[in-house]
């Protein structure tokens, strides 16, 4: 599992579908050691586009499961099957588009 520090409880109530979360915000500089402004290695830019994929595609996964538990209430019906939550290869996948886009421009 993908974990970013303070993002774990986050994560784990997301697979139950107790709460969505925003992606967190990213910026290509980070606060070094002596409180100067340093540009991210290409290991944490990566690193925070996996996250930012990874956020993506639960919340868009979220926000399908209350749409089909929504939908299900209005109707008096039973939700006949849910959609699966996003794969290990779904993200690399995003993770690696958002990478080229990054790439490119």
């Amino acid at each position: 599992m993908i974990t970013t520090p303070g993002w774990s409880s986050v994560s784990g109530r997301i697979r139950t579908g107790e709460c969505s979360a925003l992606p967190p915000k990213h910026s290509l500089f980070h606060t070094g050691v002596f409180g100067h402004t340093m540009a991210q290695s290409g290991y944490e830019i990566r690193y925070n586009l996996l996250n930012d994929a990874r956020n993506m595609l639960y919340e868009n996964w979220h926000l399908s499961c209350e749409t089909i538990r929504s939908n299900a209430q209005l109707k008096n019906e039973s939700i006949s099957k849910m959609p699966e939550p996003p794969t290990a290869s779904d993200i690399k996948s995003l993770a690696e588009d958002l990478y080229e886009f990054v790439q490119r421009h």
